[in-house]
């Protein structure tokens, strides 16, 4: 059927949640506002067949053009911090609430009873007074209960409301990273003593864009570390950073592997700090890098 007005847009409406991601497969974008899935009309014969096969409503309209495009950057990020806003607000509604009824149930005590109940009074077995004591009694039980378990809930909804983070996009962490990074780089450089959680305290022995090269002198090796976890423990010499190498080419050493000593000769110093040693491994010759603080100088 041939439409009067021209539309550029199908916007999909119903109970969509249960299809949500065959909508989102086959082009669809949630439009909060609408309250339903559009889609550009060009691009809708898919999913129009999709949305009439499982009951959905269907309409024609005109929208904006950025309608149609997937949000991104400041755009996606405002729509995600609304949404963290509203789920916040709708836990703190639900607190009042639960407050509210926290307030009934205490008002089902009058003060008057609740001074009574203060005196400790003992009940009074065959007195006239005694069913009314009893019933008394049980009615503050029932109603301080139901009190304390509004309560709580009141303040586990505020809780959980106050720990809603805020708003991410992809890149957030990155550059969250890199702004950690150009701060520790204002304080720290070659020839600094730093220390981090995973490899202990060391001496930056070269500056890199996003990392430091550590040297860590009881390991005998150097390490690449992100400035982002890096510490300064003390400011130090920038010519003194580099540690003098313990040993040198065609030196005769014992090597520590799986809990084993073996005979070798030093080949050359690696660019981790460490030595590439060939030495002797079940009647053969091997060749592997080693950590400073697995190699021993040994005798002819």
């Amino acid at each position: 059927m041939k439409r009067d007005t021209p539309t550029n847009a199908v916007l999909i409406t119903g109970t969509t949640y249960p299809h949500r991601r065959e909508l989102r497969s086959l082009g669809c974008l949630w439009n909060r506002d609408r309250e339903g899935y559009l889609i550009a009309e060009e691009k809708a014969e898919r999913a129009l067949a999709f949305a009439l096969d499982v009951g959905l409503s269907v309409d024609h309209m005109v929208v904006e053009p950025e309608d149609l495009e997937p949000l991104t950057g400041d755009a996606l990020r405002a729509y995600r911090q609304d949404r963290q806003t509203s789920r916040a607000n709708r836990l703190r509604t639900r607190a009042d609430a639960a407050d509210r009824r926290a307030d009934e149930a205490h008002n089902r005590i009058s003060e008057h009873e609740r001074d009574f109940l203060r005196l400790g009074e003992p009940i009074k077995v065959g007195h006239h007074s005694e069913g009314r004591h009893r019933k008394l009694i049980a009615r503050f039980g029932k109603a301080i209960d139901a009190e304390m378990t509004e309560r709580r809930t009141a303040a586990e909804l505020r809780n959980r409301a106050d720990w809603i983070a805020p708003a991410r996009i992809a890149g957030d962490a990155e550059r969250q990273r890199q702004e950690i990074r150009d701060e520790v780089s204002k304080q720290i450089g070659k020839g600094d003593t730093v220390s981090n959680s995973m490899w202990g305290v060391g001496v930056v022995t070269k500056v890199n864009t996003k990392s430091f090269t550590v040297w860590y002198a009881d390991r005998g090796f150097s390490q690449t570390v992100d400035k982002s976890w890096c510490h300064l423990v003390a400011k130090g010499a920038a010519e003194a950073a580099k540690p003098a190498p313990k040993f040198k080419a065609g030196d005769l050493v014992t090597v520590s592997r799986l809990a084993k000593t073996y005979p070798g000769i030093v080949r050359r110093r690696t660019s981790s700090g460490g030595y590439s040693v060939d030495f002797e491994f079940l009647g053969r010759t091997e060749r592997a890098s080693f950590a400073e603080c697995y190699i021993a100088a040994r005798s002819v």
